[in-house]
């Protein structure tokens, strides 16, 4: 087997990229990487289809290209579909580099016409080095460094590991020709400038930078890949019905721990293309804040907020700022109200009922209690109740306070209370002086 094909196959095989005789559709432009690729597929004996999109963007010598792709297709006996895009306009009003917008419509091509069969693209060592500096460029963590996948879903390398130089051997021993691109030549493009200015500067230093580049990319997807189970398992650790705890993010490594964060906001729905360091920052001091109400604002109108010992992200939109209003409650008993999405079920027995105490269901001797005043609210400043015989009175504050209710779930607890005072207060419990006794009995329950 020629070299060249046979480093090929290994990279197939390394990543597990295609079983044998395995369908797969190439994106083919012409250009001497996706034709090496064409061929290279075609000679190891896969089911090879190929597409083209023509970009619209150079005249004439994009219609040379497509040509091109169809005399190469026509004689090796290969499918091809080829559609044309106008990537200058669909740039213009999607406000889009032509680099970006064109990408964007070359993958959704490929997506559409794949007919379930894994998809070929012609990146290699070159791009990869490239891309690696580019991302250097414009401040990158250890993601950006890993550079190019091998494999992306559906999309799959096979060229990753060789580099242009190689290509142009490969394609010259077996005397196929290809197109050049003459934007290629040009430096108005960021990567063209990389490619011409910078690559052949470091293969000076050493002739085999390409490869060390790619090499680099491998070894250091592998330590991505165990920092990002590693980062994933502590956030499962973490997570709680009110939030996550804040403890498992200080004992973790700072690495990981930043890692996790960014997991948080990408969970949370959080557009991780305007998430910055300094949000990231900003996070980290939350975590360590010694205000148990601390909150930052982060991207897209997202907050990140401190409860006690939990952190919470939420969309501000969502958050429920609803506070609940006075609710006579005499009106609904034997009956089921729900406030803010809260459950309140009122029920009146005869005494000596039988009953069994749960979280949030209060039994009030119906003596103690002035119907006539007995309301449903939000808790008012200097409300107070008396929990036990052995406890005196408390303001409602101090005890949220000290029972760690998040100070934005403080207005919206049910507090039940008449002319003479509290009788109870949603997760807080019943004033001592209205527990029952000889009296019928009235049965609050809050759920929610």
């Amino acid at each position: 087997m020629d070299s060249f094909l046979k480093q090929v196959k290994n990279i197939i095989d390394e990543f597990s990229m295609l079983e044998n005789n395995e369908s797969v559709l190439v994106g083919l432009s012409g250009g001497a990487d996706s034709v090496a690729l064409l061929l290279s597929l075609y000679n190891l004996g896969y089911r090879v289809r190929a597409c083209h999109l023509n970009h619209c963007l150079r005249g004439e010598e994009a219609d040379r290209d497509e040509n091109f792709c169809k005399n190469l297709c026509h004689r090796l006996n290969i499918e091809l579909i080829i559609k044309h895009e106008n990537i200058e306009e669909y740039a213009r009003k999607s406000k889009q580099s032509i680099e970006t917008a064109a990408r964007e419509i070359r993958y959704k091509f490929f997506s559409d016409v794949c007919d379930g069969s894994k998809i070929a693209t012609a990146h290699t060592a070159s791009d990869s080095i490239e891309t690696m500096l580019f991302h250097m460029a414009r401040g990158t963590g250890l993601t950006g460094l890993c550079s190019i996948p091998p494999v992306r879903g559906k999309i799959i390398r096979p060229l990753i590991s060789c580099t242009r130089a190689e290509i142009e051997v490969f394609l010259k021993n077996i005397n196929q020709d290809f197109i050049i691109d003459s934007t290629n030549l040009t430096d108005e493009y960021t990567r063209n400038k990389i490619r011409s200015q910078i690559v052949p500067v470091l293969k000076q230093i050493n002739p085999q930078a390409e490869k060390a580049a790619v090499n680099l990319s491998f070894r250091l997807r592998k330590e991505e890949d165990f920092l990002e189970k590693t980062a994933k398992t502590e956030l499962e650790k973490a997570k709680t019905k009110d939030g996550f705890k804040i403890w498992v993010f200080n004992n973790t490594h700072e690495a990981i721990r930043h890692r996790m964060l960014k997991m948080l906001c990408k969970n949370s729905g959080v557009p991780m293309h305007e998430l910055t360091s300094k949000h990231i920052l900003a996070l980290e001091n939350l975590l360590q804040s010694k205000n148990p109400s601390a909150r930052i604002s982060l991207p897209n109108d997202f907050i990140a907020k401190r409860e006690y010992e939990n952190i919470k992200l939420q969309h501000q939109i969502n958050e429920n700022t609803q506070e609940v209003k006075e609710i006579l409650l005499e009106n609904f008993i034997d009956s089921e109200q729900n406030i803010n999405g809260i459950n309140i079920i009122v029920k009146k027995h005869k005494k000596n009922y039988v009953f069994y105490k749960t979280f949030n269901t209060f039994y009030v001797d119906c003596d103690t209690i002035d119907m006539q005043s007995c309301v449903l609210r939000k808790r008012q400043t200097g409300d107070k109740i008396r929990l036990s015989e052995k406890s005196g009175s408390k303001t409602l504050k101090k005890l949220l306070i000290e029972k760690k209710i998040p100070s934005d779930k403080r207005d919206k607890l049910i507090v039940i209370a008449d002319k003479n005072g509290v009788i109870a207060v949603q997760d807080i419990g019943i004033d001592i002086s209205r527990k029952i006794a000889d009296g019928e009995i009235l049965e609050i329950k809050i759920k929610g």
